[in-house]
């Protein structure tokens, strides 16, 4: 998906056009059931390569990113695809 981005630097904007396939820390964290604090201490101890940086120096998570922090902490990646659980007969009808 592709998205358009602006911004305006002394009476001029600025348009650029980015891929949107990237994710932040937090939402790497959200979708991992990890805390953001866990994956960024893995970051500055260097257990963890560090994914590509924005602008702002923050990082950008591509989908080879969040695999291999799956990895490090034991979550399983692509997460499986739950079934609802079956529905319980009625006593009445046992």
């Amino acid at each position: 998906m592709k998205r358009i981005f602006f911004w305006t630097y002394r009476n001029t904007t600025y348009f650029k056009e980015r891929d949107v396939n990237f994710l932040g820390t937090k939402q790497v964290a959200q979708l991992l059931g990890l805390k953001p604090g866990r994956i960024n201490q893995a970051l500055w101890d260097g257990r963890l390569q560090t994914p590509a940086r924005g602008p702002g120096d923050s990082f950008y998570w591509a989908p080879e990113d969040i695999a291999r922090c799956a990895k490090l902490f034991n979550v399983p990646w692509p997460p499986l695809a739950v079934a609802p659980p079956a529905e319980a007969p009625h006593p009445a009808d046992a």
